[in-house]
């Protein structure tokens, strides 16, 4: 799913983009850092694009909502109100964020898709490295921005689905059938061993399935409260989440 996402990306970006002059009234539209914005694309309201976003096409950014870090808008997608599109999220087609949507991390959203409300969209973020002790661990990312605001939300995701209470079914499947799941291994380099001939999958029912060899609960709701206690930067796109359960 990610090299999909990423062949997508390199398409839209593969010609160089004509850039829109976009004016900076006091209150009113901002273009700020490297991002780049096409002719043909409109940063209307108090709309910003930052970092080294891009928007391309016949998109809108308008009233308060942000384009940031390496997002791409395109095709007539639209975001809108306090939407936020952040990391290496793309939107195109005729996608459409609205109200306080957030959608992030390496998330694609496609089509006539729309994302409003509340909701958050979350995906795609590669795991490059991690470890586990009684009640604590961290887990380190491939993020393209870590802030406070983000953790927090990562935090109450997190929180929310193990209110959810979610059944996990663990199976045993032949190699061959388990890479035919999509996005079965989460890590950045595949760590299961080329000669082992079954693989262990994990599924948390209706939120995610993966390969993982760890010992788990039945039930998120077995988990308890979930706080992540610091976060750090180890790089130009590695960072790291320190987790505690309470």
């Amino acid at each position: 799913m990610i090299g999909c996402r990423t062949r997508i990306r390199s398409m839209i970006l593969e010609k160089p983009l004509t850039v829109a002059h976009i004016g900076e009234p006091e209150d009113g539209p901002r273009v700020a850092d490297t991002a780049r914005v096409a002719a043909g694309a409109h940063v209307t309201g108090r709309g910003s694009v930052g970092g080294q976003a891009v928007a391309v096409g016949a998109v809108t950014v308008t009233d308060d909502a942000r384009l940031l870090d390496h997002a791409v808008l395109a095709g007539t997608a639209t975001v809108r109100g306090r939407a936020t599109l952040s990391g290496w999220a793309t939107a195109i087609e005729r996608a459409g964020l609205d109200g306080d949507a957030w959608v992030f991390g390496h998330a694609a959203i496609m089509g006539r898709a729309s994302v409003g409300g509340h909701a958050q969209v979350f995906g795609g973020a590669q795991v490059t490295g991690g470890n586990m002790e009684p009640l604590a661990g961290r887990m380190d990312f491939e993020f393209a921005t870590m802030h406070g605001d983000l953790v927090s939300k990562i935090e109450t995701r997190c929180n929310q689905e193990v209110a959810a209470d979610r059944p996990l079914r663990v199976r045993i499947l032949p190699r061959e059938e388990a890479f035919q799941i999509p996005d079965l291994i989460r890590t950045k380099i595949n760590l299961l061993p080329e000669g082992i001939p079954e693989v262990r999958t994990v599924e948390i029912v209706g939120l995610d399935l993966q390969a993982d060899g760890g010992t788990h609960v039945a039930h998120t709701g077995e988990i308890g409260q979930i706080r992540v206690a610091d976060y750090k930067s180890k790089g130009a796109i590695n960072k790291r989440i320190y987790i505690e359960v309470k």
